[in-house]
Formats: structure tokens, sequence, C-alpha cells
């Protein structure tokens, strides 16, 4: 008769790290999304732009970015002069 079958507790944790590391990989794979900053994140809120251009009316489905040209995001004090740009764009209602 030859030796009974068994795992040794190294295979065990080698085994179970091998385990954990494969869910921990799939985890991040699921979620891992590039980080944005809240600077750089399209926004779809109508509410800002529906203040600002109370004369085109009512806007829908909107997508738009306001970014300062000026800011490389390194400084330590903000600009005295910010000259923020909107770019995006919306729907528009039918003209009567």
């Amino acid at each position: 008769m030859g030796r009974p079958a068994f795992v040794s507790s190294r295979r065990w944790i080698l085994l179970g790290g091998l385990a954990a590391l494969a869910g921990g990989a799939g985890v991040y794979a699921a979620t891992a999304d590039e980080f944005v900053p809240d600077r750089e994140r399209v926004r779809s809120d109508v509410e800002p732009l529906q203040r600002r251009f109370l004369a085109i009316g009512r806007l829908s489905g909107p997508h738009w970015l306001g970014y300062n040209p000026n800011d490389s995001g390194r400084e330590l004090l903000p600009d005295q002069d910010p000259q923020t740009r909107v770019v995006g764009f919306a729907h528009l209602p039918p003209a009567p």
C-alpha cells in the first residue's frame, strides 16, 4: 500500500492565497475606473445651465464641462482671475 494522499498545510496556504489573489484581481478588474478629478468630470445636471441661460428656454439632456484653461491643477492657491469656460451640448426646445 502507498502513502495516504493528503494536502500539507503549506499547500492549503498556497491554494488559499491563490484563490484570494484571483478574487481580488477579479474585483479590481470589475471596478477599476481611472480616477477623474471633479474639475474634469463631465456633468449632466440642468440647473446650473438653466440659471445662466434663461433666455434660451428649457434645456434637456445636457453634457457639459466647466474648466479654467490656465489651471494646471498644481497651484497651491486658486487663480485670482479665473477664466472659466463651459463646453458641451444640450437639447433646446423647438422654435415657436
